[in-house]
Formats: structure tokens, C-alpha cells, sequence
């Protein structure tokens, strides 16, 4: 078994968001269809079995065309191989199994039609638009669907990197159209249902030959499935797998006359391969990516340096400390200063061993932090700042400190609590400090450590009218 695994640069420049959704769709319209077959796959497999059985009985019968055309052609060729003469049946009772056999077929073919893969699928002899779009979300069983999102998730992403969203989209779509004429072009009355995205896949992989020859692919090959332990892993270039698959391809679509390709549509997969390298030589020699795709992936991914932030950073290189902070207040009076420019003002801030500028720039950090929603980036910041233990930076603690009681920290937070207390003992916010450590004191179970902080803050000078109420009945709780 030889899996595909990874390429040797996995980046992309922006989320792609198409091949996302196409993944996603195929997974969903799996597990629907899924829950929906299990009763008329039955249906269609008890009916078929007992229209094979019955002729196989009655091998003087003619085999009806429908089940003809459900058979493979090696099915049929064994049927004909036990087929003899009427021997000592009557004539009368031949025409009445006939008739038998012939609807017995009519049931198992309306079984198979009834199927909802069989109402989507695309079957040549019977056509249909809508069913060449609903055709490439269905897949036979979950290896049928593993193995395409597989080749795709290591090809799609890059391709659409590349050639922009609305374009890789045409690719796609267009490709797993022309798979499907590929094989309809060599077998236009099967009534094979067909079902799957490989042949737009194959469109993508061809695509990628062309822009991504010389990238390295990783195999994890396992000589037995049972064992994979046995496997080891190994890297080869695209411009050798590729080319390799395609001619397997040509040379399995032989297999499709015979009828023993085993229901892979080989001649698709030739056909969208085909049609993917030839768009994305159209692409490369038209130049469409430098024309059209990069100026805007670069104005989308690419963040332009603010000159203050750059004269900040230039005056700090070279020692000018002074005007750092300068160029750096400029932009700290606009609300929506960037990150980068509040985390240089802390650097600056430390070198010039300025705790109130670095108290204010950790603040601000910390709340664009919190207002992004980045709860990784804000516990990590809150860690590096309250790392050092005699940075004196009240506001920041008055901010970080509720943040980690709600990340559920108490012990840290009481840790935080009282730092804040010490920054600033004389103070009201030491109050309410001392009130925040006997609240967490009582959830650890710590009573006597509960009461002696609301001692503490009732006894303050700071300590209000409004407060000393609730300081009170809290102490009476403890009792």
C-alpha cells in the first residue's frame, strides 16, 4: 500500500478556502448518503442476487438485456458458458420463466434506480445536467473518499494558491466535466453509475505537474496493511510520480473494455489529467499569475510598516532611546495602534528603564489581545510580563489579574491579586485586591487565609462606607 502523506513546502500564502469547502462537501454528502443507502442497497442486492440465481437455474434462458447491462462482461461470458438447449422443458413453461427472469431483471434495475447514489450518480445511458455536478460528491465507501481527499488536500490547496480562488474553482469544475465526456466519449450507453471526484482531482494533479514539477512528494509505503509497523517513508519528485500515474492510467483504461477495471473509470481520470495540464500551461504561458493572482494575494497578505514604527525602530538600533519613544508616542495616541508597535514600546521601554511607558504600552498590548479574541497570545503576554518580579506595572496587573482568575488559575491569580495589592498598598484598588484574594482564599477551602484578607482590607484606611458592608457580611459568612 503506498499513501501519499505530504510535500516538501506545505505553506500557502492565504487560506484556501475552496478546496476547504470542497472537502468539507464531500465528507457531508458521504455521511448523508451513507445513512440514507443501507436499506435500498439491500433491496437492490437481494433483487439482483435472485434475478442471477434464477437464470443460473434456468440456463436456457435468454439473459435479459437489463441484467445484461447490471452484469460485467465477464459475468455475462460466464452465463453464456453454462448456457444449453431446452433439453426435456416444455415450451410453454420456457416462455413463462422467460417471463419470470425478464421481471425479476425489471425489479433488480428499478431497485438500483431507486437508490439515491443511482439518482445523483451519472449514468451515461441515461444523461442528465444536474447529475454531472452532484456526480463528483458522491463516492462509493469511505476508502473511495479517504484516497480522493487525500490526492486533493495535498494538491488542491497549492494549486488554488496560485491560480486565485474563481480560477482553481473553473479548474476543478470544469475538469471533472471533461473526465466525465472522456469516458462518456468511449462508453455512451453503460449504465455504470458513476460517482466521484477523481476526475476533477485528476484535473487538479495535472495542473500541478505543470506548476509544481520539481516540488518533492512523501510516500509511507507498507508492504502489508496488517502490519505497519513495516512501513518506512520516502520522497519523490512530482515531475516523476505524476507522469508515472498517468501512464498506469492509460494503460488500465483497457481494463475498462474488458470490463475488469473493477468500476474505476480510467479513461476519466486520463481525461481530466489531460485538461488540467493543458490550463495550467495556458496559465503559465499567459503569465495569468503574475497579471492577475499575486497583486492580490500580496494586497491581502502583505502588512506595510507604518515610517513611525520604522523610525522608532532605527533611533532604538542605534541607541537613541529618546527618539524611539518619541516617533513610538505618536502612535500610541491612535486607538488602533498596531501590536507591533505597542511590543517595540515595551522593548524601548525596558532600555530605558521606563516602568510607566512600559506599564501603559503591556496594557494596551494586553487588551488588543483580548479584544482579538487571542486568549494564547494574552496568557502568554501576562507571563512575560509578570515574569520579572520587580517590574512595578499596576494598570497591566489590574487588567491581567481578572483575566487569569477566569482562565481558572486561582492560585496565579491570588498571585497576581497581591502583587497589585503591593504595587499600590495605600490605595483603594488594594482593597478590592484583598477582597479578589479572599474571594479565590474561600473557593480553594482556605477559611483562615479567606479571613485574614478581609481583616485586612476591613481595617484599611481606603476602605469605604460602600465597601465595609460587604466586607462585613462576607467575615460573618466565614464564622
Amino acid at each position: 500500500m503506498l499513501i501519499p502523506i505530504g510535500r516538501d513546502d506545505a505553506e500557502i500564502r492565504r487560506h484556501a478556502w475552496v478546496s476547504y469547502a470542497i472537502i468539507a462537501l464531500n465528507i457531508f454528502v458521504y455521511v448523508v448518503m451513507s445513512s440514507l443507502e443501507s436499506n435500498s442497497t439491500r433491496a437492490f442486492q437481494q433483487r439482483f442476487s435472485e434475478a442471477v440465481q434464477y437464470q443460473i437455474e434456468h440456463p436456457y434462458l435468454k439473459t435479459p438485456p437489463k441484467l445484461e447491462k447490471l452484469l460485467t462482461p465477464r459475468g455475462n461470458a460466464q452465463l453464456n458458458e453454462m448456457r444449453n438447449d431446452y433439453g426435456r422443458v416444455s415450451p410453454s413453461d420456457v416462455a413463462s420463466e422467460q417471463l419470470h427472469l425478464d421481471q425479476l431483471a425489471d425489479e433488480a434495475l428499478s431497485a438500483l434506480d431507486a437508490q439515491p447514489k443511482s439518482k445523483l450518480s451519472y449514468i451515461p445511458a441515461r444523461g442528465g445536467v444536474l447529475t454531472m455536478f452532484t456526480s463528483m460528491f458522491l463516492h462509493a465507501d469511505f476508502f473511495h473518499l479517504l484516497g480522493n481527499l487525500l490526492f486533493f488536500y495535498l494538491s488542491g490547496p497549492f494549486i488554488e494558491d496560485v491560480f486565485g480562488r474563481p480560477l482553481f474553482a473553473f479548474l476543478y469544475f470544469a475538469g471533472g466535466l471533461v473526465a466525465l465526456f472522456a469516458y462518456l466519449s468511449q462508453h455512451p450507453d453503460d449504465i455504470t453509475r458513476l460517482m466521484g471526484a477523481s476526475g476533477a482531482i485528476a484535473a487538479v494533479m495535472g495542473a500541478y505537474l505543470v506548476r509544481f514539477a520539481t516540488s518533492k512528494i512523501e510516500f509511507i509505503f507498507m508492504p502489508f496493511w496488517w502490519r505497519p509497523s513495516w512501513s518506512f517513508r520516502f520522497w519523490m519528485p512530482a515531475f516523476i510520480v505524476l507522469p508515472l500515474w498517468f501512464l498506469q492510467q492509460l494503460w488500465e483504461m483497457r481494463l475498462e473494455v474488458s470490463g475488469d477495471g473493477g468500476g474505476v473509470a480510467f479513461s476519466a481520470h486520463v481525461g481530466g489529467f489531460v485538461f488540467g495540464v493543458v490550463v495550467a500551461l495556458i496559465v503559465k504561458f499567459s503569465r495569468f499569475e503574475d497579471k492577475f493572482v499575486n497583486p492580490v494575494v500580496v494586497a491581502q497578505t502583505t502588512w506595510a510598516m507604518d515610517e513611525r514604527l520604522l523610525t522608532a525602530m532605527d533611533a532604538r538600533k542605534f541607541g537613541n532611546l529618546e527618539g524611539a519613544q518619541h516617533a513610538l508616542d505618536g502612535m500610541m495616541r491612535d486607538p488602533d495602534c498596531p501590536p507591533e508597535a505597542l511590543q517595540v514600546a515595551m522593548d524601548v521601554a525596558v532600555e530605558a528603564e521606563d516602568p510607566v511607558r512600559y506599564d501603559a504600552a503591556a496594557t494596551r498590548l494586553l487588551a488588543r489581545h483580548v479584544d482579538a479574541k487571542d486568549a494564547d497570545l494574552a496568557m502568554d503576554l501576562i507571563r512575560e510580563v509578570t515574569g520579572n518580579r520587580d517590574a512595578r506595572v499596576p494598570k497591566f496587573l489590574a487588567r491581567a489579574a481578572p483575566i487569569v482568575e477566569r482562565s481558572g488559575d486561582r492560585e496565579w491569580a491570588i498571585t497576581l491579586y497581591e502583587r497589585l495589592h503591593d504595587s499600590d498598598p495605600a490605595s483603594a484598588i488594594a482593597v478590592s485586591s484583598l477582597m479578589k484574594i479572599a474571594t479565590l482564599r474561600k473557593l480553594q477551602g482556605d477559611i483562615n487565609g479567606a479571613r485574614a484578607a478581609l481583616t485586612k482590607a476591613r481595617a484599611h484606611p481606603a476602605c469605604t462606607v460602600e465597601w465595609a458592608p460587604s466586607i462585613d457580611a462576607k467575615l460573618a459568612q466565614l464564622k
